[in-house]
This record gives structure tokens, C-alpha cells and sequence, in this order.
């Protein structure tokens, strides 16, 4: 079977990379139908001889390579991100939405939450991982001390919820706050807090293997790589959205104060040890062979449908 990958990039040419190299029975090619118009002449070109078309992203309004797709009576998957729910649910309300893919695509999503999202606004779709991640080096070792980091996208400090973290630099002052994105140019400053602005992935994995609290508060999310990196790292990760493993709060300084008080409590009584039921949930389910292989049953099921 012939599949053909569309939508985000990097992540579009990474997932095409893997499922080349763990299934020797599909064949799968990666277009970027957005932005790249020899890719596009590339997609019309095999379109007729593949079997399916995985979309990396739920496609509420109109597609040149989806309505391709249809023409050819060609099987489709779309795969549900965080912003592609926001405009979907946009839509819905404005009642602009186009029903076309919908109706004839299988809908997946690897967050829980993002499905009781599409559910309200009429769209079924099935909770299918299809990021994986590996645990850090050294994770048997507990934290040197009690440090937290967050990504703070530098111009959307709003978004990622700044102002809700900044009263826990002035109230945990024996914690230091590593703040990655932003360069905090127009915020306060507090000793223990690091606005570092954009850094390579080398750093980020130092500053991450070494915190042992992760925050993540925006106003809307996907499921974040950076979720599954800090529990697989054995972090306590305190997350706005509901998902196993982590301590689920709602987006307001008191309610993360009283959380975040009562993690530093729970990691110094534990002198500092990584979560290890963190680390073990990652190996269960979001370990590379098993999501792979889940995945590739996924397309053969589509793929084999009449």
C-alpha cells in the first residue's frame, strides 16, 4: 500500500522517515501541499497511485489536495491538532464550517482532550497516538534541587500564560524558574527567575533533565511534545488540560501557587526522586515500536476498508 502524508513539515517529514523505516510492507511519501509548489506537482502526480492520504491536521475549510484526494476515491485520514480544533470550533459557531472531509475522512487525535472538543461540535474522532518519545539519559538520579521550566513562546506571553507564573517567582524564591521562548524583555525581572529567549535543543534537554517541575498553562493546547519529554524525564508536570499523569489545574495563579506549593512539598519528602510512575507510563504507551506499530495497524484497517 502506497500512502501519501501531508501538513506540518517537520513533523510530516519525521513520521514518514520512521514509518519508511519500521514497516517494510507500505510505502509512504511526505508533500508539503502548503508552502512548496513542486510538492504539490509531486502529490498530483502520485495521488492516483496511492491508497490513502494522512492529513496532519483536521481541515475544516477548502483543500485543493483533499478535494484531489475525494475525486480519486482515495481514503483519508486526518490527524486533529490543538489549533485545528480552535478553528474548527470557530467555524461551527459562525456555521462556516465545511462538512465535505469530515463526512468522508477518519478523524484521529492524540489528545483526550481535543476529542471531547470535536465531540461537542459534532465530530467523532478516535484517540490514536502517533508522537513517540524516549526517556532522558540518567533518570535514575534524583534532581540535584527543585527547579521548574516552562516554554513561553516569545511575543504570545499571554497565550502561554506568563502573567500566571509570575507571582510563583515572588513566592518560591528558593526555586529557580527557567523560562525558555520569551526574552522577557518587558517583564519583571526576579533573581530566580531565566528568561533565555530561543536556545538549540542541546540546551533545552539540559534545562529540562535537570527541572523537576514542567508548566504548562496556555489558553489552548495539543498535545505538546514538551508534555511528553518532561514525563519521561520523571518531572511533575502541571498541565491545564487533562491527561494521565499529570496534576491538572485551572489557568489562575492561586490555583497554581496552592499546586505548585504542594509539589515542592511532595519532591522534598521524597528527597528530590524523579516520578518513576511518570517514566513508566511514557515506556508503556508512547515508546517508538508501540506507537509505530499501532499506527500501521490503523492505515492497514483504513487502507483495507471497501
Amino acid at each position: 500500500m502506497r500512502v501519501i502524508i501531508t501538513g506540518l513539515p517537520l513533523f510530516g517529514k519525521m513520521l514518514c522517515k520512521d514509518l519508511n523505516n519500521f514497516d517494510s510492507k507500505n510505502q509512504y511519501y511526505f508533500y508539503n501541499t502548503y508552502y512548496s509548489w513542486v510538492d504539490k506537482i509531486r502529490f498530483a502526480i502520485m495521488l492516483p497511485f496511492c491508497d490513502l492520504v494522512i492529513s496532519l491536521n483536521g481541515v475544516t475549510d477548502k483543500s485543493g489536495s483533499l478535494n484531489w484526494a475525494i475525486k480519486w476515491r482515495k481514503k483519508i485520514m486526518m490527524l486533529w491538532q490543538g489549533t485545528d480544533v480552535l478553528l474548527a470550533t470557530e467555524r461551527y459557531n459562525n456555521k462556516t464550517i465545511l462538512n465535505t472531509y469530515l463526512d468522508y475522512a477518519s478523524q484521529f487525535s492524540d489528545s483526550e482532550q481535543l476529542i471531547k472538543e470535536l465531540n461537542q461540535i459534532g465530530i467523532n474522532a478516535d484517540l490514536l497516538y502517533f508522537k513517540h518519545i524516549q526517556p532522558f539519559d540518567k533518570i535514575e538520579e534524583p534532581f540535584r534541587s527543585i527547579s521548574a521550566y516552562s516554554y513561553i513562546a516569545n511575543g504570545r506571553e499571554d497565550f502561554y500564560g506568563l502573567n500566571i507564573l509570575l507571582p510563583l517567582f515572588e513566592q518560591f524564591k528558593d526555586v529557580h524558574f527557567h523560562i525558555i521562548g520569551t526574552e522577557g524583555k518587558t517583564f519583571p525581572n526576579f533573581s530566580n527567575a531565566t528568561y533565555y529567549g530561543w536556545i538549540n535543543a542541546r540546551k533545552y534537554q539540559e534545562i529540562a533533565q535537570e527541572s523537576a517541575v514542567f508548566i504548562r498553562l496556555t489558553e489552548h493546547d495539543g498535545y505538546s511534545k514538551s508534555i511528553q519529554e518532561a514525563l519521561a524525564n520523571g518531572s511533575e508536570v502541571i498541565w491545564n488540560m487533562e491527561h494521565p499523569q499529570c496534576h491538572l489545574v485551572t489557568r489562575d495563579s492561586k490555583s497554581v501557587r496552592e499546586l505548585f506549593s504542594k509539589i515542592t512539598q511532595e519532591l522534598t519528602l521524597r528527597n528530590n526522586a524523579r516520578n518513576s510512575n511518570n517514566i513508566s507510563w511514557v515506556k508503556q504507551n508512547l515508546n517508538k515500536d508501540k506507537v509505530l506499530a499501532n499506527f500501521i495497524s490503523t492505515i492497514n484497517k483504513i487502507g483495507s476498508k471497501s
